[in-house]
């Protein structure tokens, strides 16, 4: 396995599971960098779900780039 595939795995999991965190909705206390407290962020959710994405994305073409010098 090569070491970008690792590193966009590690991103894509945790930008889920950030994504998931601002899913859940937090009675009496607002998500960080949420503006309204206690309903869900979605536009927030739907921001680190597609950060994911792209690091999936870029990992894929990072490993099968050639780095010739």
């Amino acid at each position: 396995m090569k070491p970008a595939y690792l590193v966009g795995g590690l991103v894509f999991v945790a930008c889920v599971a950030i994504a998931i965190y601002y899913l859940i909705p937090i009675p009496g206390q607002a998500h960080i960098l949420a503006s309204v407290p206690g309903k869900r962020d979605v536009t927030h959710a739907i921001a680190f779900f597609v950060v994911g994405v792209v690091a999936l994305l870029a990992a894929r073409f990072m490993a099968n780039s050639s780095a010739k010098a």
